[in-house]
């Protein structure tokens, strides 16, 4: 079976996140989208995904998001499409596989799309859940924390999407490795989530 595990980054400055994003013009507006094609049964990254997006209402990024993920405004300036263009290149990649990510950032992308007015439901499910069934504290523990949470040394940036992708993958690998039962298997259900902090 084939999967995708992915992540976002988007929008923040300082104190954004403990208001919930809470002043008129602050939007979540993805930059990043991050996402690993992965081999369940062999437990294997196939292909990779990654592409930078502009944003369209606060397209200069704060200094506070630069540092956050590394990711400079020139990079989006000379790299970034358009999220409608980056949204499509998304779906492209997904196909017909079941889609994952570690929280809400589900929620995000219907953010984009509305603010983009593109008339489109985006659904993906939380895998966050079983990673808190399996000893993650999820609610200090964000995506790219999972490998080194768990002792696994990867070469990355903390909040870079592609990623905190891979570490979300390292942190199943690992789990299931040690006995936990996969997210993937037909008979495994998500319970009662977790409460997860909004994380960049």
């Amino acid at each position: 079976m084939e999967v995708i595990i992915y992540d976002t980054e988007f929008t923040t400055w300082e104190g954004a996140m403990q208001s919930n994003w809470g002043e008129d013009w602050q939007h979540r507006e993805i930059v990043q989208i991050g996402a690993v094609r992965f081999d369940t049964e062999k437990m294997l990254e196939l292909e990779a995904f990654d592409i930078l997006i502009k944003p369209s209402i606060n397209n200069e990024l704060s200094d506070y998001f630069s540092k956050l993920t590394a990711i400079t405004q020139e990079q989006v300036d000379n790299l970034g499409l358009s999220f409608a263009d980056g949204y499509q290149e998304f779906k492209n990649f997904i196909g017909d596989a079941k889609i994952f990510s570690y929280g809400r950032d589900h929620t995000v992308i219907e953010e984009n799309l509305k603010i983009n007015n593109i008339g489109e439901a985006f659904t993906g499910n939380d895998i966050s859940i079983w990673f808190g069934n399996n000893g993650i504290d999820v609610s200090k523990t964000n995506s790219g924390a999972i490998a080194k949470s768990l002792g696994i040394e990867l070469e990355m940036h903390e909040h870079n999407a592609i990623d905190d992708a891979r570490s979300i993958v390292a942190g199943l690998t690992e789990l299931i490795s040690k006995g936990a039962k996969s997210p993937f298997s037909n008979d495994n259900e998500f319970v009662k989530p977790f409460i997860l902090k909004e994380e960049i």
